[in-house]
């Protein structure tokens, strides 16, 4: 029998990620510069002025219409932090390796034709100082709805206890909030989520009451 939280959520999904590739490139090209900006703010309010510029940031490469985080990369190589890119270990599986990511670095398409630095030189997530996550769809809660494999959740999990976790932080065009994503016992809430016109900041962050019915989606 299929649960109906995974109905619920393969068809936000289907909805959501056809809404965002129908995005227009100028729009993409604003939003990304937005996003910079609104991401600059947390890191100008979250990190003392001796720590901002040498930040540990896990980004991530856009795809599927993702919103782009090619100015937000600049940015951060600009003031001397260092940009990490997910990648799919071999060992666990379906668990993610940050690797160092530079303008010079060779990529190579890992199974399911995302883009990874080519190269082994990786960083534990432990001592990242910020996730930026992709994510299909989020809430005013601060939950977030992934592709479904699952890979951030299962590698935060696996953070040490006595590890401090880094900043997580969703990244999104508006058009991807929904009024409440449906949510299991081991998603991992995010500290933030950035669009181009809004900060979803901790105060508005809960833990929501279970609500699949697909009327909540915006």
């Amino acid at each position: 029998m299929i649960r109906p939280q995974l109905t619920a959520k393969a068809d936000i999904r289907r909805l959501i990620r056809t809404r965002r590739r129908d995005i227009g490139a100028l729009e993409r090209q604003q939003a990304s510069l937005q996003v910079a900006q609104q991401l600059e703010t947390i890191f100008t309010t979250k990190f003392p002025s001796s720590k901002k510029h040498r930040l540990n940031v896990a980004a991530f490469i856009a795809q599927d219409g993702e919103l782009d985080l090619t100015a937000t990369i600049e940015r951060l190589w600009n003031k001397g932090s260092k940009v990490y890119l997910p990648k799919l270990r071999p060992l666990p599986p379906n668990r993610l390796w940050f690797t160092h990511y530079t303008s010079q670095s060779p990529m190579e398409h890992n199974r399911y034709g995302i883009p990874e630095p080519a190269t082994n030189q990786w960083i534990r997530p432990s001592r990242l100082d910020v996730v930026l996550m992709p994510l299909v769809a989020f809430d005013l809660t601060g939950r977030r709805l992934g592709m479904g494999g699952g890979f951030y959740d299962r590698t935060l999990a696996h953070l040490p206890r006595s590890a401090e976790i880094p900043l997580l932080i969703g990244v999104a065009f508006d058009q991807q909030q929904v009024t409440q994503v449906p949510v299991e016992k081991w998603d991992v809430p995010l500290n933030y989520v950035v669009t181009p016109s809004q900060i979803v900041t901790p105060s508005q962050i809960t833990t929501p009451k279970q609500n699949l019915s697909l009327k909540n989606i915006q």
